[in-house]
């Protein structure tokens, strides 16, 4: 990615020897082309799909996020069950997401962080994360709280989902007796169920 100029993205790739720009406009999502997907790829306030049918740059949702969702989306799901659990640890962290977010989200880097991972981001959300940020969850995360996030991976399980839903997470803290659960669906930071001891806190119809 070269730059951003005049609303049009420059894009620099390599064919062997030679170097390949393209320029591409901006374009609305409802403009989207293509039925498979080779790559994607974020860049500042913009996703970038490579499909079958050429390159698709699409601007983000309107509400702000720091970094491409999926992981942003999983750190906030950690920070809110943080907030319901009231708990500075943890024992466990189940983390359950569709298969797309899954597969779309496994090699995505963490903003503000050298972190890469949907399991990592799970920690920094819990670490340092700040719920009521929605999702720039992640603006203020502080590198030195953070710095030994890796030593609780092992505490992660992530798996896949079984659903049909594009967005969805569901993770669950577990400290001893006590427990609590974030489900979203829909949308990146759509919460639409909170569990807190296996028991409802909160629901939202999506």
């Amino acid at each position: 990615i070269l730059n951003e100029k005049d609303g049009r993205i420059w894009i620099v790739g390599k064919h062997g020897d030679d170097s390949l720009v393209v320029e591409k406009k901006l374009i609305p999502n409802i403009d989207f082309n293509g039925t498979s997907t080779l790559f994607h790829k974020c860049f500042r306030d913009y996703l970038i799909i490579g499909t079958n049918k050429g390159i698709n740059i699409l601007k983000n949702e309107v509400k702000p996020a720091m970094g491409c969702t999926e992981p942003i989306a999983v750190a906030f799901a950690a920070a809110k069950a943080k907030e319901i659990l009231n708990r500075d640890t943890f024992d466990e962290m189940l983390v359950k997401v569709s298969p797309n977010f899954y597969k779309n989200g496994l090699a995505v880097g963490i903003p503000h962080t050298s972190f890469v991972g949907l399991d990592i981001a799970a920690i920094v959300g819990f670490i340092d994360g700040h719920a009521p940020n929605g999702l720039e969850v992640l603006k203020d995360v502080d590198d030195e709280k953070i710095k030994h996030a890796n030593d609780l991976v092992e505490k992660v399980k992530l798996s896949v989902a079984d659903t049909d839903e594009s967005v969805f997470i569901q993770l669950k803290l577990i400290n001893g007796i006590d427990s609590a659960e974030v489900i979203i669906q829909g949308k990146h930071d759509q919460i639409i169920e909170i569990r807190k001891n296996n028991q409802p806190m909160h629901k939202e119809s999506s």
